[in-house]
């Protein structure tokens, strides 16, 4: 009889034992918001209860569920760090680009200036030669304008001096055949 009060007395710290870690399990969840503490709770309150009920050693049965967990978590993790590293690589590489890709922004901006510079002096340089040349066709309007009044003053100039040789010749004709 005594045997089976101390296995009675047993089974009930067992039970509260486990309880207490079911109760730490929830609590846990609670604070962190992870499903998977709660649904890890739901299971080992679930496995003591069945375990109890059958006979068996509860705590065997939550030491597998908590060995579950830790290995899926401690995958979880590993799978964490893989896609850390690899984000951390593609973060290296993006931010390498983006340098590369503003210092040739920097170079493409000082061309742009350089281009805009040169574009201004030879805006000057067309309006100082469009001026020249619309000095040069005034000029030459009035040298053409000149050149053509000359050109009428000449004709009427050639028309009379070819009238004086014609009556010098005239004379002359008229002298020798006279005196001649």
């Amino acid at each position: 009889a005594s045997s089976r009060a101390y296995g009675l007395i047993q089974t009930n710290t067992k039970s509260d034992d486990i309880m207490r870690v079911v109760s730490k399990i929830r609590s846990l969840s609670r604070k962190t918001e992870d499903f998977k503490l709660a649904l890890l709770s739901s299971q080992v309150s679930s496995a003591v209860q069945n375990s109890l009920a059958g006979g068996s050693d509860p705590f065997a049965k939550v030491k597998g569920l908590i060995e579950k967990m830790i290995q899926r978590l401690l995958d979880d993790a590993k799978a964490e760090a893989g896609h850390k590293a690899y984000c951390d690589k593609e973060m290296a590489e993006t931010e390498a680009k983006k340098m590369e890709h503003e210092e040739d922004l920097d170079h493409l901006g000082a061309k742009i200036r350089s281009a805009e510079s040169s574009t201004a002096k030879l805006g000057a340089e067309i309006a100082e030669l469009e001026a020249e040349l619309g000095s040069i066709a005034q000029s030459q309007k009035e040298m053409d304008a000149n050149r053509n009044a000359e050109h009428d003053e000449f004709v009427t100039s050639k028309k009379e001096y070819e009238e004086g040789v014609d009556g010098i010749q005239m004379a002359i004709k008229v002298f020798k055949e006279y005196y001649g």
